[in-house]
């Protein structure tokens, strides 16, 4: 699928049951897993998140990001509920 993430969208920490490939194709992505771990990935860039991986995605900078996403299965939302 070919998603549209606005400038600052920053949805809350989850998870999916598919694995995730992410193209960049323009703007510029920042990866939080629960662990606290950030990777920023610009444009052009390509990742993995596995299944099951808690994290979230945000759109930074100052232009909407727009991305390839493949899924090796049906997508689904898994909300991160803090202990």
């Amino acid at each position: 699928m070919y998603v549209r993430f606005p400038a600052g969208y920053e949805p809350p920490l989850h998870s999916h049951k598919a694995s995730e490939r992410i193209l960049v194709n323009r703007g510029t992505l920042m990866l939080r897993t629960a662990y606290g771990d950030e990777m920023r990935k610009p444009e052009g860039a390509y990742f993995v998140i596995k299944s099951g991986l808690v994290h979230e995605t945000m759109c930074v900078g100052p232009e909407d990001c727009f991305c390839y996403i493949s899924l090796d299965r049906a997508f689904d939302v898994i909300p991160f509920l803090k202990p």
